[in-house]
Formats: C-alpha cells, sequence, structure tokens
C-alpha cells in the first residue's frame, strides 16, 4: 500500500489532471486511460511512478503542479 502522503498527494494530482485534462465526455471530464494507471500505480505501491505520470499530464498543459 501506498504511504499515506504519496496518496494523498497523488490522488490531488489526479483530481486536478481530470479537471484540467480529462476527455469531456456529456459536459464532464472524465479521465483518460493514462490518469486511471497513474493513480492505480500510486494505490498499489508505486507512487513515484504514478505521479511522474500525472505532473507530466498536468505540465504538457501549462499547469503546474501543487507543492506536496
Amino acid at each position: 500500500m501506498a504511504q499515506e502522503s504519496d496518496l494523498a498527494y497523488c490522488t490531488k494530482l489526479y483530481d486536478l489532471a481530470v479537471k484540467f485534462r480529462g476527455r469531456p465526455i456529456n459536459g464532464d471530464p472524465k479521465p483518460d486511460p493514462d490518469m486511471i494507471v497513474a493513480l492505480e500505480q500510486c494505490k498499489h505501491g508505486n507512487a513515484p511512478a504514478g505521479i511522474a505520470t500525472l505532473e507530466r499530464r498536468l505540465r504538457s498543459a501549462d499547469i503546474t503542479p501543487p507543492p506536496r
């Protein structure tokens, strides 16, 4: 299981990524497959990989990831 602080940060990144980079479906942003995989990585002990993916997704939209 991921450390509590890593999982909380990952969840925050995931929420931001979905909000700003999600695919609009019926007017609501939905996560793309990479976002889902990244969150699952965080939940199952590979937080560095999941966090890196989500931070990269935010930066590609010119959004600075929040501080940890």
